[in-house]
C-alpha cells in the first residue's frame, strides 16, 4: 500500500508517495554462486522501496496490485470474491447413530483432553470401520498384497463426473445400464440404495473407459455376496470405487467431483469427504 507524507519547501507544496513492492529475490549466494547459509532469507522475498513525486493537484495514485514471485496477480479483498461455486456435499453424516455394514465396527469416540478438565485444548479420538459412511475401497479390500488405500493414484477421485439414475431394484445387468452411463470416466449411480451391479455390468463399465464408479448404496455388491464379484471385476482393472454416497437430492448431470481418501497406508478403505461442484 502507498504511504504519503507532506513536506514543506519552496514553491507549491508537494507530497512524497512511497511504494513498497514485494519482489522474489531468492536466497543470497556467495561469490562462487553457492548458497550463503549465513544470511539466507528463508522467505526469499525482499522489500524494495520505490519513490516518486506526486503533484498536489494530481489524483491520488491507485494502490498497486500485489504480484506474486512469478508475476501473477494476487486478489485483494476489495476486488470482491470470485463467482460463487455451487458445492454439494454428498458425504454421509457420521455419528453414533450411523448404521455400519453387518459385522463392521460402528462409530464411537472419547475425549483425550478437554477444556472443561483444565486442558488448554480439546482433543478426541475415535473408532470406526474404514467402510462406514461414504468411503473409497482399495484393491487390497479383495486382493491380498495389492495396493492399500494410502497408495492408490488420486487422479480418479478428482474431475468431471456424471450422476445417472439407475432405475429398478436388485441386480443391474450389462444391458440394463443407461446409455449415458457408458464411455464416461467417472460415473455416480443414484438408485436410492436399491440396486447393485452384476459382475458383467461392472466389466462393461471398465471396458468402456470408466476409471471411477460411485453409488449411493452401501455396496456395489448385494449384502449376501460372499466374494464381492463386482468389486473384483472393477478393482482388478484399476477402476476406483466410492460407496454410500449421499445422492438423494442430486439431479442428474455433469459435475466436478472431489472425493479424496485419506493417506492410510495400512488400510483397505478410507472415509472420504465427497463433494460435487457446479459453476
Amino acid at each position: 500500500m502507498p504511504a504519503s507524507r507532506g513536506f514543506a519547501g519552496p514553491g507549491a507544496p508537494r507530497r512524497l508517495a512511497v511504494r513498497v513492492d514485494l519482489v522474489h529475490s531468492g536466497p543470497p549466494r556467495d561469490r562462487s554462486g553457492r548458497l550463503d547459509r549465513r544470511e539466507e532469507n528463508p522467505s526469499g522475498y525482499d522489500l524494495l522501496p520505490v519513490r516518486r513525486r506526486v503533484s498536489r493537484h494530481s489524483p491520488e495514485p491507485p494502490s498497486p496490485r500485489l504480484r506474486s514471485a512469478r508475476g501473477g496477480e494476487v486478489r485483494r479483498e476489495e476486488d470482491g470474491p470470485p463467482d460463487a461455486l455451487r458445492i454439494f456435499d454428498i458425504s454421509r453424516r457420521i455419528d453414533e447413530r450411523t448404521v455400519p455394514w453387518p459385522g463392521d465396527v460402528p462409530f464411537s469416540f472419547r475425549s483425550t483432553g478437554g477444556l472443561a478438565e483444565g486442558s488448554p485444548f480439546e482433543s478426541t479420538c475415535f473408532t470406526m470401520s474404514a467402510h462406514l459412511g461414504s468411503h473409497a475401497d482399495a484393491p487390497s479390500h479383495v486382493f491380498p498384497g495389492e495396493s492399500t488405500i494410502g497408495r492408490v493414484p488420486l487422479e480418479a477421485y478428482i474431475g468431471a463426473a456424471r450422476v445417472v439414475d439407475l432405475p429398478g431394484r436388485g441386480e443391474i445387468g450389462p444391458d440394463d445400464l443407461p446409455e449415458k452411463s457408458l464411455r464416461v470416466k467417472r460415473i455416480l449411480f443414484r438408485s436410492l440404495g436399491r440396486t447393485f451391479l452384476s459382475p458383467l455390468a461392472a466389466l462393461r463399465l471398465a471396458d468402456t473407459g470408466t476409471i471411477l464408479v460411485g453409488t449411493d448404496a452401501p455396496s456395489i455388491d448385494p449384502a449376501d455376496a460372499e466374494d464381492l464379484p463386482a468389486h473384483r471385476a472393477l478393482l482388478s482393472r484399476g477402476v476406483a470405487l466410492l460407496e454410500d454416497l449421499a445422492l438423494e437430492a442430486i439431479e442428474e448431470g455433469t459435475y466436478q467431483l472431489v472425493a479424496l481418501p485419506l493417506r492410510l497406508d495400512a488400510l483397505d478403505a478410507s472415509p472420504v469427504r465427497a463433494i460435487l461442484i457446479r459453476d
